[in-house]
């Protein structure tokens, strides 16, 4: 039997835009993160279908937060 694909609501009730994890396609969602949390260094994040991810949120004026992802590893 196929997992049926997960979805996010806002606060009215509407779905949110399908997010694929990087490594597998898999819809992972938003990322549940607020403006006070936004620092501006690398942090990771595991999704449920079990992949990492690393990102440096970056706060926006309106309140909502920038992720931009890391790409390579630094040497």
């Amino acid at each position: 039997m196929a997992t049926p694909d997960p979805y996010w609501t806002d606060g009215r009730g509407n779905r949110l835009p399908k997010t694929p994890c990087p490594k597998c396609g898999a819809n992972v969602g938003p990322m549940p993160l607020r403006v006070e949390q936004a620092h501006y260094r690398v942090q990771s994040y595991q999704s449920w279908c079990g992949h990492t991810q690393e990102l440096i949120p970056f706060p926006r004026a309106d309140g909502s937060v920038l992720f931009i992802d890391v790409i390579g590893e630094a040497t």
